[in-house]
């Protein structure tokens, strides 16, 4: 099949203009976004195509790790309603996976930041809350 076009992983941020990079409370939301990126996603990550498709709402970008064993990709919802996404993996086979979200509506706590959420179900589908960023983490 098509091989994904590969570029250093130098620049790894949710992008201007995304609405949860602009909390509706407290000063740690950017904080907390940089995390979602910086936690797994490691100097000589390569991003690749996400190939995510469907509502412009979501933004999405994904990383490979140098090995080619780790998979990051982290999905962000910029709007107000909540959205589900199934990831195409069909070419990349993991053992283990790990999903972290924060959600950043009105009024949102410290206790709706960087949830563990466990692992990815068989169908690939995350769930998307509205005003949120999810970080998706597989390994062979």
């Amino acid at each position: 099949g098509n091989t994904p076009a590969k570029r250093p992983a130098r620049h790894a941020s949710p992008g201007r203009g995304s609405r949860v990079s602009a909390p509706h409370s407290g000063q740690r939301a950017p904080s907390v976004i940089m995390r979602h990126f910086s936690q797994y996603i490691r100097p000589g990550y390569v991003r690749v195509d996400a190939g995510i498709t469907g509502g412009t709402s979501v933004r999405s970008s994904a990383y490979v790790s140098p090995d080619g064993n780790t998979v990051v990709i982290v999905l962000l919802n910029n709007d107000a309603a909540a959205t589900k996404v199934q990831l195409p993996l069909e070419n990349f086979s993991a053992a283990r996976s790990s999903i972290v979200q924060s959600v950043f509506t009105k009024g949102y706590t410290a206790d709706m930041c960087y949830k563990d959420l466990g692992s990815l179900d068989a169908n690939r589908i995350v769930a998307l809350p509205g005003e949120s960023i999810t970080t998706i983490v597989l390994e062979k």
